[in-house]
């Protein structure tokens, strides 16, 4: 994982965080301070899980084998600094990733990352959603004890961050009974159109009507299709490729970086002495700021566009060709010079793009909300040396809930319910270590967690 340098933007408000950083360092200041009372402490905490295919296979470019599945996420913090009686200070580096897609989603970036020849007859529906930066910065925060069975703790994170993607892109492409076979049939009709050698409005009249059915039909075909789409992000890096189009030239596509905060909350309650439960929440509430990112505003449907241009070409059969050869009074297409239809075309084009479709891509100040995690537990000691734990993880993207054993005080089993995972831990004052997988092969796990933590007060 690549750190960055923590640093602070000229014009950024501060402020609270300069005021909580002095309010710590005085309470350091003015503390009786015992040598037994500080210590260090150091934690890697990581939850991976991929429901489509493997964790590996879903890094290395979709590469492994295609299941159901409709999310992915990834949670990384590294934290390492000191503590004082209830005070903490540290560093803390994070990489925070959560995706949520349609199983459309997924075989479509299957096949494209594979090169397996995409299905073009069939319906797909996209939606992918996306939150996800890596962050570096300081942490810091204090326990509370209110009560003998009562103990909650506030911490607060403030960190400089990069890479980030928070958005959605959505499409929805089923294509009906329109074959390319049928576009091509009805182009050609219309490049070998030739009204040179019509010379009666007799001629005009079985000319104009001999058409009316082929565009009747093509109707009909595009009344069948749902082509659409919809994106709204912000980003590091153009997903949908806007840095190649000439259109976006002024739009300044170079990564940015926010800086923000972040809190967290932590509570445990006795509330009899064999019963016990606690609530953590990370990222309770938090706020990335950057300025002048790259966002792209987009919206298109298709279908609807193509039946306007149908729309005009029935006014063109119907009012210039066939009222008109009739002597009745027409609307022509183009009114400045009813002789000449094809010269209102661009203006038509024109509106048509601007109803149906519409492209902002700019750079603009955005901020964003790290996914919050919220882990619900109750203990139960069952027996002088097994306690029993019941816990729910709620995420961004869904829930994962679990059941744990413990052994002797410090031995714990684990199983993972949502995926099925198994895992083993040892807890101690000074020292922490659990593993939890739903495979013994990490090439195949598509849950993996991992907790260390090292405590030593001195």
């Amino acid at each position: 994982m690549r750190s960055t340098t923590w640093h602070l933007k000229k014009g950024d408000d501060h402020r609270p965080f300069f005021l909580s950083l002095v309010g710590l360092i005085l309470s350091f200041a003015t503390m009786n301070v015992v040598a037994k009372d500080w210590g260090v402490y150091a934690e890697v905490d990581s939850l991976t899980y991929s429901e489509a295919m493997s964790i590996k296979g879903f890094i290395d470019h979709f590469s492994g084998t295609l299941q159901s599945g409709s999310k992915a996420l990834t949670h990384d913090r590294v934290e390492s600094g000191v503590r004082y009686q209830q005070w903490w200070l540290g560093k803390v580096i994070r990489y925070d990733f959560t995706l949520a897609f349609s199983p459309d989603t997924a075989l479509l970036n299957y096949q494209i990352e594979n090169n397996i020849a995409i299905d073009t007859t069939r319906a797909y529906e996209i939606d992918l959603k996306a939150k996800h930066l890596r962050s570096t910065g300081i942490s810091f925060g204090r326990f509370f004890q209110p009560k003998d069975n009562l103990r909650y703790g506030i911490g607060m994170q403030w960190l400089s961050s990069e890479q980030f993607y928070d958005g959605y892109i959505q499409a929805s492409v089923d294509p009906g009974t329109v074959t390319s076979a049928d576009l091509s049939a009805f182009e050609t009709l219309l490049a070998n159109l030739d009204v040179s050698d019509v010379s009666n409005a007799s001629e005009i009249l079985a000319l104009g009507e001999s058409l009316q059915p082929a565009v009747d039909a093509l109707r009909q075909q595009i009344e069948s299709t749902h082509i659409s789409g919809a994106a709204d992000y912000y980003y590091y890096k153009p997903a949908l490729r806007e840095d190649e189009f000439e259109a976006f030239n002024e739009v300044d596509f170079s990564a940015p970086s926010g800086q923000g905060y972040s809190f967290d909350f932590f509570v445990e309650w006795q509330i009899l002495p064999q019963w016990q439960a606690s609530m953590r929440v990370r990222d309770l509430y938090s706020a990335i700021r950057w300025k002048n990112a790259p966002s792209t505003q987009v919206s298109a449907d298709v279908t609807q566009a193509a039946l306007d241009a149908v729309a005009v070409l029935d006014q063109w059969l119907a009012e210039d060709i066939i009222k008109r050869a009739s002597g009745q009074f027409f609307q022509p297409l183009n009114p400045s010079d009813p002789d000449n239809p094809l010269a209102a075309i661009p203006a038509i084009q024109q509106q048509i793009l601007s109803d149906r479709y519409t492209a902002q891509v700019r750079n603009q100040d955005f901020t964003q909300h790290l996914p919050k995690q919220i882990l619900l537990t109750t203990d139960y000691q069952v027996t002088t040396f097994m306690k029993a734990s019941v816990g729910w993880l709620e995420t961004e993207v869904g829930g994962f809930p679990h059941l744990r054993t413990h052994f002797f005080q410090h031995y714990w089993l684990h199983y993972e319910m949502q995926a099925k995972a198994y895992g083993i831990g040892f807890d101690s004052r000074y020292f922490k270590l659990g593993l939890i997988t739903d495979s013994g092969d990490f090439d195949k796990a598509q849950y993996l967690a991992l907790n260390v933590t090292a405590n030593i007060m001195f």
